[in-house]
């Protein structure tokens, strides 16, 4: 199969506090130390194991910084916000590779990724013809791990689910869609808003748990106006990220 480049998220805001890197001593969340090496180390190291993946950019570190993640990735400074990043990442794979179709996101802070579970997420997506793949982790799953990890939930028809953080995107799709994301971001803090975009239909089913992931897949589509899929994965820590102090804790204890 095609290799796949991989864009990892490890970036942050500018005067936004960072309560991990004030808990740990870190300059910023993805280079708290963990089993003696910067958080993001474990992320990209678990990738780079990975056989299908190809190139690794790392998103929100410069290279003039010099990080060592002990294996040669491309360092991307900092951009203004998450989107941002991701956007400018999906640029720097289409620099290196412009024949390059689709790539994987992975966020910075879920240091017990292994690579048996990139390879499980990209082969699953590698089945069908989407646009966007987004990995979703059932709450029996999270909670059979981790019961103490604090997730939220949404409540589906399928049961409770809480957002992973490996992605899958086609680059093509990802750019002629661009706007249409960044609008719907700059509505999310709004319920008023976000019923106009989503329809108060499907925040009502939502609101109850009548709302299916099949829903939720046409629900995006008619959004973003790219086909997406919900893969469900049975790793609880593809949704382990680290964002607070007791989740670190939780994870240093996993690790060791």
């Amino acid at each position: 199969m095609e290799p796949i480049d991989v864009i990892v998220t490890a970036g942050y805001s500018e005067g936004k506090p960072d309560l991990l890197a004030e808990y740990t001593g870190s300059p910023r969340k993805a280079l708290a130390p963990l089993a003696g090496k910067p958080m993001v180390w474990h992320v990209v190291h678990a990738l780079r194991a990975a056989p299908s993946i190809r190139d690794i950019i790392v998103m929100g570190i410069a290279p003039e910084e010099g990080v060592d993640l002990g294996t040669p990735v491309t360092f991307v400074r900092n951009q203004l916000g998450l989107l941002d990043n991701v956007y400018a990442g999906l640029d720097t794979v289409l620099r290196q590779h412009p024949d390059a179709i689709m790539t994987l996101v992975a966020s910075g802070d879920i240091p017990l990724l292994t690579s048996d579970m990139v390879e499980w997420f990209v082969a699953t997506c590698r089945q069908s013809e989407h646009d966007v793949y987004y990995s979703v982790v059932p709450k029996a799953v999270m909670e059979t791990a981790f019961p103490t990890s604090k997730r939220s939930y949404i409540r589906f028809r399928e049961g409770p689910h809480c957002g992973g953080d490996l992605f899958m995107v086609r680059l093509a799709a990802a750019h002629r869609s661009e706007s249409l994301v960044r609008a719907a971001l700059d509505r999310r803090k709004s319920a008023w808003r976000q019923a106009l975009l989503m329809g108060v239909g499907t925040l009502l089913k939502l609101a109850v748990g009548r709302l299916s992931l099949p829903d939720a897949e046409r629900v995006a589509t008619r959004i973003f106006q790219v086909r997406g899929r919900a893969v469900v994965a049975p790793y609880a820590a593809i949704g382990m990220d680290v964002d607070k102090p007791f989740q670190y804790d939780i994870v240093r204890q996993r690790m060791g």
